[in-house]
């Protein structure tokens, strides 16, 4: 592979992971209180969202079925998914673990989202861009509370 190609294909998941943002701000808006659109004021809001639920797909699925949706993602988004990621068995948290550990990575205090809003927005985008079958997979190994939550 020429060095051109391979920058070409870091510029193309860049583009790629900016177009995933504006879908995950279009889908925030969408889950925003009476429809009302809503400015936050930290645009970096999408990002954490969207590696906050890659983070906790990762964390509850087993290991094969993660190296086969980390398979179906841009690159970009792929570096987000594995970041900090130690290989185990899947974690057992509740549901209200996940939503403090997704609070957390919006913000905390300084967040104006939701955190299970910003989680439902941020799986609706990924499950626009992972295969149907790999989707039933990923939803189909997760637990019943978690299904529940991204649903």
């Amino acid at each position: 592979m020429k060095s051109t190609d391979a920058l070409n294909g870091l510029e193309a998941s860049l583009q790629k992971t900016r177009g995933w943002l504006v879908e995950l701000e279009d889908e925030l808006d969408r889950t925003a209180p009476g429809g009302a659109r809503i400015r936050r004021p930290d645009p970096q809001e999408e990002y954490h969202a969207l590696r906050a639920v890659l983070h906790l797909l990762r964390d509850h699925l087993p290991l094969p079925e993660v190296a086969q949706l980390g398979a179906q993602l841009p690159i970009v988004v792929r570096g987000l998914y594995y970041e900090g990621w130690r290989p185990a068995s899947p974690k057992e948290r509740d549901l209200a673990a996940e939503l403090a550990r997704a609070h957390h990575e919006l913000g905390g205090e300084r967040s104006l989202v939701d955190p299970e809003a910003a989680l439902r927005a941020a799986f609706a985008v990924v499950s626009r861009h992972v295969s149907p079958g790999e989707l039933a997979d990923v939803t189909g190994a997760l637990p019943h509370a978690l299904r529940t939550l991204l649903a």
